[in-house]
């Protein structure tokens, strides 16, 4: 019995008794039937009847929400073997992102969701023009739970224009396979609007399918070569628009269909 209804139990068998000890007093003539009128017989039956739905509809909703994943996460967000920590966006401020190499070295000045600048000339006039991105947290289109997050990349394919987060995972063993996981949904995207990789080079990517189409799974194999620590990082370099829940990263076991 939840604690939340033990009130509402009580108020029932209290409501029951007296209306079992005003039947009993009528079968005994010890209490005048005109007097107690249908009234209050009619009042006592549905304040009985009422309060056992009451008490169902309150154990119901009670009882959904125990049987979902706690704080509404996806279940990769609860999954001791995830090394991706709020791989949901859960939790507020994109907690655990920016947390990569590129991030930490400007000692905080990056944002986490960060874009690349391009040096251009006009005119013989050099300008660094950032590239035309935006990444933020999206309460109305998810896979899981209540957030996902949204990337929409404006700038056109070329090289070194980009947008990127990372979040920095430690105690790894090394020469060793990993599997990432994602839930994707796309708006006229790009293979490279959405890009996944583990290694300081960039070099070992995973890029989603182009189009458009609803949540969709990838995953990938990474070996993180002679690594203990790796970014798993987010690219972003096509123009489109994705939204991206339930990452995930864990230790990769061949024989293992479920990791595999």
């Amino acid at each position: 019995m939840n604690y939340l209804t033990t009130p509402f139990y009580v108020l029932l068998f209290l409501l029951g008794a007296f209306f079992l000890l005003i039947l009993v007093g009528v079968k005994f003539k010890r209490i005048d039937t005109e007097k107690v009128g249908k009234k209050i017989s009619f009042i006592l039956c549905m304040l009985f009847f009422g309060g056992c739905f009451f008490v169902y509809y309150i154990e119901s909703k009670i009882n959904e929400e125990e049987n979902h994943t706690p704080a509404n996460l996806s279940p990769n967000d609860i999954d001791n073997d995830n090394l991706i920590r709020n791989g949901g966006f859960e939790e507020p401020n994109l907690k655990f992102w920016g947390t990569g190499y590129y991030e930490f070295a400007t000692k905080g000045t990056m944002n986490i969701f960060w874009v690349s600048e391009i040096i251009i000339n006009e005119n013989g006039k050099i300008k660094i023009k950032p590239a035309d991105a935006s990444g933020q947290i999206d309460s109305k289109i998810r896979k899981f739970g209540k957030y996902s997050f949204k990337i929409t990349m404006r700038s056109p394919m070329e090289p070194d224009v980009y947008a990127s987060m990372s979040q920095r995972i430690d105690g790894l063993k090394k020469n060793t396979q990993y599997v990432a996981r994602f839930w994707i949904k796309a708006e006229r995207a790009g293979k490279g609007t959405f890009e996944i990789t583990t290694d300081d080079e960039w070099k070992d990517r995973k890029q989603i399918d182009g189009g458009e189409y609803d949540w969709r799974e990838f995953k990938h194999i990474f070996n993180i070569g002679n690594q203990t620590s790796i970014d798993f990082r987010i690219i972003s370099e096509e123009p489109g628009t994705v939204w991206v829940d339930g990452i995930s990263f864990k230790r990769h076991f061949p024989d293992d269909k479920e990791s595999g």
